[in-house]
């Protein structure tokens, strides 16, 4: 994370806005997830291949089922 982002999610934490750092990306990421859906799939795709998430993980983070993920998935691993 650089400086000034940095700085700015410790304000947030300050301002009482988010309790944690940690909770403060969190909410970001959500927000971004909820505005570009796609990016939530690419990023439980790129766990998926890494071996870092099962199948069934990177479907429930992709919020689709089993099945679609495992087509939207084949040719990943």
């Amino acid at each position: 994370m650089n400086a000034v982002l940095g700085k700015e999610v410790d304000a947030v934490v300050r301002a009482g806005l988010c309790r944690t750092r940690e909770e403060a990306v969190g909410a970001a990421m959500n927000l971004l997830f909820a505005v570009r859906p796609a990016v939530r799939l690419e990023a439980a795709i790129e766990l998926f291949r890494e071996g870092e998430v099962s199948l069934s993980r990177a479907a429930e983070m992709a919020g689709t089922d089993f099945i679609t993920s495992r087509r939207l998935l084949a040719g990943v691993e």
